[in-house]
């Protein structure tokens, strides 16, 4: 069963899952972002062919002072946890403003394929750093797709913010 798969046939979750942030190595910068703009959407593999979803983003808003506008991030998603599938159906959805139920396997392979149709949409990003109890990272985050009247002005504020 390819990505796509494990995402239509799954429920739905909690649009908070691990991330980190990739052009800056492991370096995890927890806070809000109010406006990002998302570069792509897509599917990957980590070195040791583990499948994970990456959201590419340009950081056009942020209220934290070491990833600042004008910061390219991305946002990778591990399929190998339980609840990865759920929690990718979910953001998906509200990245492309449709309902969860919407999000079948046609659907998400359309969204994470190469036409890109989520390039251009903007979100914003709330993240919050903790520890698991066996110690390791985890980033809870919340993505929500801005209101339509904002995603009119999309260009204009990427080319504003310098991409």
């Amino acid at each position: 069963m390819g990505i796509a798969d494990k995402i239509g046939a799954a429920t739905g979750g909690r649009n908070a899952v691990y991330f980190t942030w990739l052009d800056e190595g492991e370096d995890k910068n927890p806070g809000i972002y109010p406006k990002v703009w998302i570069e792509a959407c897509k599917e990957g593999k980590n070195r040791a062919g583990v499948d994970n979803v990456i959201l590419e983003g340009h950081i056009l808003e942020s209220k934290v002072p070491a990833r600042p506008a004008g910061t390219a991030a991305s946002i990778v998603t591990s399929m190998r946890f339980d609840g990865s599938a759920d929690d990718v159906k979910q953001y998906l959805a509200d990245i492309a403003g449709i309902p969860v139920g919407d999000v079948d396997g046609p659907m998400a392979g359309a969204l994470l394929g190469e036409e890109n149709p989520l390039c251009g949409t903007l979100v914003s990003i709330e993240a919050s750093h903790k520890y698991t109890k066996a110690g390791k990272d985890w980033t809870n985050f919340l993505i929500r797709r801005l209101p339509d009247d904002v995603q009119a002005n999309a260009e204009a504020m990427h080319a504003a913010a310098g991409f």
